[in-house]
């Protein structure tokens, strides 16, 4: 009898290939799904349970056998044996295999648990129909909702133990003022004196401590803002020649004052309130005793097409920074303060200089000023104090107010081009971060600024 349709052995063949298709695809399905692992992992317990109760029958059984050949030498005879009961053997597994053990049935808790929740929510819903569109949907164990959270918890956990870390180092490097020991003096051949960390107090037992003197030339040539030299004056010249410590100085037209606190003077010279640096005498300071100087922490948004650009969770901060020519270090746009004006002008007068230099060369120069002093009157003070400096010395610091100055829309400097002044190699844009090496006290200034704004650091 001839096939009633053409070809019709291909086709019952290409419906049995689709018909095992369906299946294979079928069984993986189900064993990939929750129950079947549920399922299975059950049995796996069941069947092992099954197999320590055998274990434990077989060896309650058994009968130790006693050995009753006789020997030259007399021996007493063995009590008779005492039958094992199943509750007198103990079975002891692998610690490795007691542990996943241990793990499968928690974990199956958790998720019969979770089923349970899961299921219940269901059913309520189903109940209340509509009313139920508002319902939440319970978290689970098992949920990518709860481990989204937990994940995230630990992650911020994380960062802020990194900020805690980070602000810690910063204050210790402030506190110890590793730069303030760095050898050689800066842009010179000068070599410090060691100190230790241990050393740094003065209060600290230091025999044998003895550190030159040096102030460089370009001090000891008498500029209008320095202070005289009182190296080889005797302590007596020395405390008539300068008599304002720890107070507004009207002859030099300068001030004294620490924002560190009243400082020691022994023979005539102030003594560094944070210890020991290694080295006496100015250095490249003009003044005795605290040299005060400012820092504007000028930032806007870092923005990317248009977006804000984010990291870990924060907004990213840009700042003007500038790249010192002496050391090659990025800081901020600072300088000492000029005698005779307020902080708020010697700030403005410096970053203007050092970061967009003269204003001669800007076609609008007159709506430059008026965006700038919109820029100005927003400043707040985020720091105050003692400036770890390469240029302090035991009888000269560095002391430093900073100030942030925020272009929260970033419209005030987005078309005024960054020129480096006289003083600096280059002046630009630098993303705020705890990565970037900058000189003297500048990280920590950066940081307490992003703080103030809620920014990354």
């Amino acid at each position: 009898m001839g096939r009633k349709y053409k070809n019709e052995r291909e086709l019952v063949q290409w419906e049995n290939v689709i018909a095992d298709s369906f299946h294979q695809k079928s069984e993986l399905k189900d064993t990939e799904s929750m129950d079947y692992k549920v399922n299975t992992t059950y049995n796996l317990l069941s069947d092992m349970t099954v197999k320590l109760e055998e274990l434990q029958d077989h060896q309650s059984s058994t009968v130790p056998t006693v050995d009753r050949t006789i020997h030259q030498t007399p021996v007493q005879p063995l009590p008779a044996p005492v039958p094992l009961s199943p509750s007198s053997v103990t079975v002891h597994m692998p610690p490795s295999l007691e542990s996943r053990l241990n793990r499968l049935e928690t974990d199956l808790h958790k998720h019969m648990e979770a089923t349970f929740t899961s299921l219940n929510w269901i059913m309520t819903a189903l109940k209340e129909g509509k009313e139920a569109r508002h319902r939440e949907a319970p978290f689970t164990q098992f949920s990518v909702e709860e481990k989204r959270r937990k994940e995230k918890k630990k992650k911020d956990a994380k960062q802020k133990e990194l900020h805690r870390k980070v602000f810690e180092m910063l204050q210790k490097g402030i506190e110890l003022h590793f730069r303030a020991r760095t050898t050689p003096y800066l842009s010179s051949n000068v070599e410090r004196f060691p100190v230790p960390d241990d050393k740094v107090d003065w209060n600290a037992e230091y025999t044998g401590y003895s550190p030159p003197f040096y102030t460089a030339p370009s001090v000891l040539s008498k500029p209008a803002w320095a202070d005289p030299d009182l190296t080889n004056m005797s302590p007596t010249e020395r405390l008539t020649a300068i008599s304002c410590f720890n107070n507004q100085d009207i002859v030099y037209k300068t001030n004294r004052v620490s924002y560190c606190g009243t400082y020691n003077v022994v023979d005539g010279l102030p003594i560094n309130p944070k210890g020991r640096t290694g080295l006496q005498g100015r250095g490249l300071l003009g003044r005795w005793g605290p040299n005060h100087a400012g820092d504007p922490v000028v930032t806007r948004w870092k923005t990317e097409n248009g977006v804000q650009c984010m990291k870990d969770d924060k907004p990213v901060l840009e700042f003007v920074a500038v790249l010192r020519s002496d050391n090659q270090m990025w800081a901020l746009p600072g300088a000492i303060l000029q005698t005779g004006t307020s902080v708020g002008d010697s700030l403005k007068a410096e970053f203007t200089e050092e970061a967009i230099g003269d204003l001669a060369h800007i076609l609008d120069e007159k709506t430059v000023k008026k965006k700038l002093k919109k820029l100005w009157k927003n400043g707040v003070k985020v720091y105050e104090g003692y400036a770890d400096d390469p240029r302090n010395t035991d009888n000269a610091w560095l002391e430093t107010v900073a100030f942030s100055y925020h272009d929260n829309e970033g419209t005030i400097l987005d078309k005024l081009n960054l020129r480096a002044g006289e003083t600096v190699d280059l002046a630009t844009w630098i993303t705020a971060s705890r990565k970037v090496n900058m000189h003297g006290s500048h990280l920590y200034i950066l940081k307490l600024a992003c703080d103030r704004l809620g920014a990354y650091f």
